[in-house]
């Protein structure tokens, strides 16, 4: 397994302390934006089970813990779509809940680049409407699977569902494969996104999990909270020891992940981020 060098601790431990000193901030800021939403609006439409994937209950473990040791817990059950959100999706979404379009869209919730791509509120500009949707904020995304009845995976549910490589695969060949993708630059900036739903699938059937676009998590920013940090605290949060994990195991896309992660605001709208919702059993 391939463990990150020094420098990237490094720089890793800073953005944890970055996760740190904004969190408070992001609490403060989506409590106010929720106070602002839309209401009325989002009445969860009843949708087939056909698009999920069943994640069982997994044992997992956190490769951050304010603790000396990481920390493992228990991740309940949970189904996922199996591929992310298309623009042909998306548009649907903004023909039902207009509030949601460019041009009506509250600053607070995405910032200028939201739908920068789209040649108008209900004018994608990809001819293909099956591929990723991106250019949407955290905010929206919430919103989104809202609508469905769903929500956005945790960090953590993602995470167990992005281990689950495929039956019978050659584990250490898909790490490097992840970690080409991570290095390549349009790993950050695709000249073209793919097809939802066209990259191999895991051993529970969920696609597109690498390879395609970053995927938005309802908690992105929680790199330094323990589970048992609370919402509105701060004693789960720490700024030393992110080096600590590499003996532990901790590999090289996992860092890249969460230090990716820990770099975003929820108004963000960039077009390498994409999302997917998950459903409670």
């Amino acid at each position: 397994m391939m463990v990150a060098p020094r420098r990237l601790l490094r720089g890793l431990g800073a953005a944890v302390c970055r996760s740190a000193v904004i969190l408070f901030t992001l609490v403060v800021l989506v409590a106010i934006s929720r106070a602002e939403k839309p209401k009325g609006t989002l009445s969860p439409v009843k949708t087939s089970r056909a698009d999920l994937a069943l994640v069982p209950a997994t044992f997992y473990r956190r490769p951050f813990s304010s603790a000396t040791s990481l920390e493992t817990l228990t991740v309940a059950p949970f189904r996922m779509q199996k591929r992310a959100i298309t623009v042909r999706e998306f548009l649907a979404f903004l023909n039902s809940h207009p509030e949601w379009r460019r041009s009506r869209i509250k600053r607070l919730f995405a910032d200028s680049l939201y739908l920068n791509s789209w040649q108008g509120d209900l004018a994608p500009s990809q001819s293909n409407l099956n591929v990723t949707q991106t250019e949407v904020s955290w905010f929206v995304a919430e919103a989104y699977c809202e609508s469905l009845g769903r929500r956005l995976p945790t960090t953590d549910e993602w995470e167990v569902a992005a281990a689950a490589f495929p039956l019978g695969s050659d584990s250490a060949a898909i790490a490097t494969r992840i970690l080409d993708w991570y290095s390549h630059p349009q790993a950050s900036h695709p000249p073209e996104k793919k097809t939802a739903g066209s990259s191999w699938a895991n051993a529970y059937g969920i696609q597109d999990l690498f390879g395609n676009v970053w995927e938005w998590t309802s908690d992105f920013n929680s790199a330094g909270r323990s589970s048992d940090a609370g919402s509105g605290g701060s004693q789960g949060l720490f700024c030393g020891g992110a080096g600590q994990a590499t003996s532990l195991g901790v590999d090289y896309p996992t860092f890249m992940r969460f230090s990716f992660r820990s770099s975003l605001q929820p108004d963000f709208s960039l077009k390498s981020l994409g999302f997917r919702c998950v459903e409670d059993l």
